[in-house]
């Protein structure tokens, strides 16, 4: 039992903490300056593109700019990249010499056209 307190108000009061706090320009200047870990096995997976087409089909698992392995599966190249990495990010990418792109869009009124 929580004992009573006759100063609690039930009112939220919120405090700014302008020494503590960052503006969208200090956090734009800090994802800069932090690389994306994925755009590195991005640009990785470009780099070796042209030496897996033997490969092609396959899955490619990078972690941290290396390619660690090629997977007959999606779920095997998923597998093995958890196993490395546990939680950190890590990229699975299926090897082809021309890319799919899918574009998903939403229909933003709200209504359903079928």
């Amino acid at each position: 039992m929580v004992p009573h307190d006759s100063s609690f108000s039930p009112r939220c009061s919120f405090q700014i903490m302008t020494e503590t706090s960052k503006t969208s320009a200090d956090l734009r200047r800090h994802h800069m300056a932090t690389p994306d870990p994925l755009e590195k096995d991005l640009a990785k997976f470009n780099e070796l593109l042209p030496t897996l087409k033997a490969d092609e089909g396959k899955f490619a698992l990078l972690f941290r700019g290396e390619l660690k392995g090629v997977f007959d599966t999606y779920a095997d190249a998923l597998a093995a990249g958890y196993k490395e990495a546990g939680l950190e990010p890590f990229l699975v990418k299926r090897i082809a010499t021309v890319d799919f792109v899918a574009y998903f869009t939403r229909d933003i009124d709200g209504a359903c056209h079928i």
